[in-house]
């Protein structure tokens, strides 16, 4: 799992000096995971987490699971509500990058550390889920 990391976020960051760390708790979180998707799944987290890392460092709480009541091999309403607060938490980062550089998308991405396409990709996901980019909910 590490080198197929290390392998997606050099494509991700290019320049590896502007490349965030992964913490040992989080690189362990990863290790332990069950993983019952693809690498894909691996791709979709690391993109997720990348938008919730602070101060160039990816820690094992913001290591977002898609479904993390099948890792936790529980389906609780308290696990639906700790996903839909993560996802929430998500795009109100996202809406004030939005925000804060002007409506400027590119900018938004650089600021996020992000691809411009997965920017594209989780502003439809926003849409989808009934958030504009003001960060209000329209649903």
């Amino acid at each position: 799992i590490l080198p197929l990391v290390n392998l997606i976020m050099r494509r991700q960051f290019p320049d590896p000096e502007s490349m965030p760390k992964i913490s040992a708790c989080a690189k362990e979180t990863l290790l332990n995971y069950s993983w019952p998707g693809n690498v894909r799944e691996l791709e979709n987290l690391l993109q997720r987490s990348l938008i919730l890392h602070r101060h160039g460092v990816i820690t094992a709480d913001q290591l977002a699971f898609e479904d993390l009541s099948a890792d936790l091999h529980t389906s609780t309403a308290t696990d639906c509500a700790l996903q839909d607060n993560l996802r929430g938490h998500e795009f109100q980062v996202i809406a004030d990058a939005i925000r804060e550089t002007g409506g400027n998308r590119k900018a938004a991405a650089e600021r996020l550390s992000v691809s411009p396409r997965t920017l594209r990709y989780k502003l439809a996901k926003m849409r989808e889920a009934g958030f504009d980019v003001s960060g209000h909910a329209t649903a």
